[in-house]
């Protein structure tokens, strides 16, 4: 993993995630999962996705973990588009 010094303690999450390796950054995403920081549903392939496919996965991410929220007027259309699909 990363080293930082003492004096230098003021350490952005994008400094740190910058000094990793590949196999860091798989391990730190490990590690987030295992202490359920994030779920492995919410890890997207990014691939050759573009940037609006990646926008839509995560909003999909989030209307599947927000249930609860959705008015059922905002529910029947989500279920009425999904079984269109």
């Amino acid at each position: 993993m990363p080293e930082f010094y003492v004096d230098n303690i003021d350490i952005s999450p994008s400094e740190f995630v910058d000094q990793c390796s590949s196999k860091e950054i798989d391990q730190l995403i490990e590690i987030l999962v295992e202490d359920e920081f994030i779920t492995n549903d919410m890890i997207i392939n990014i691939g050759n996705q573009t940037p609006d496919e990646v926008l839509f996965a995560n909003a999909l991410i989030k209307l599947g973990g927000n249930k609860h929220r959705l008015t059922n007027e905002e529910e029947k259309i989500i279920m009425q588009i999904a079984n269109r699909l």
